[in-house]
């Protein structure tokens, strides 16, 4: 193995030393996630106890011209009698709607051009949290390197880049970290 290569080894195993302590503990999940259908209504209980009707009305997605990629997909809901339309997407903050927060972070669009990572089995999925305390649990989530939060650009392949191969019909959806 070249000194490169060691060197690479023992960085990555040095970030996540302080990790380990944490592993293995399971952690209650602060949001509810639910796959609807087009035209589909249902009840949840969120993890406050509070009961809640969503109801995923319509999707529209936005291909672009040449790959025919999905490039940004847009979802009217229904939530407790209050319409409101989320752009479908892994990085966006979930917006209040309805006395709740809720997401859409994929739809199943996505899996035309690529396998079904999220595996879905309806036509979008929805994440639904209270509408106030904390999105994730405090001490659960931490950047992976030494370093401010995005102190740099990103870019994956869900959004238009250089790294994509033309002339493929399979397409690389980023679905998280």
């Amino acid at each position: 193995m070249s000194r490169c290569g060691r060197v690479l080894i023992c960085g990555l195993v040095l970030w996540g030393a302080p990790l380990v302590g944490t592993a293995g503990k399971a952690v209650p999940a602060s949001f509810r996630s639910i796959d609807l259908a087009i035209g589909q209504e249902r009840a949840v209980m969120l993890v406050d106890g509070t009961q809640v009707k969503v109801k995923l009305l319509r999707i529209e997605e936005y291909r672009d011209p040449v790959r025919k990629a999905l490039r940004r997909a847009e979802v009217t809901v229904c939530v407790n009698g209050v319409e409101g339309t989320l752009v479908c997407a892994t990085y966006n903050l979930p917006v209040e709607l309805g006395g709740v927060r809720i997401d859409c972070p994929a739809v199943k669009g996505y899996i035309r051009g690529y396998r079904n990572v999220w595996a879905l089995d309806r036509d979008a999925r929805l994440r639904i949290w209270p509408k106030s305390g904390p999105l994730i649990h405090r001490g659960t989530f931490r950047y992976p390197l030494p370093q401010r939060w995005a102190a740099c650009g990103t870019q994956f392949d869900g959004e238009i880049g250089d790294g994509e191969i033309y002339g493929s019909e399979r397409y690389y959806y980023h679905q998280g970290f």
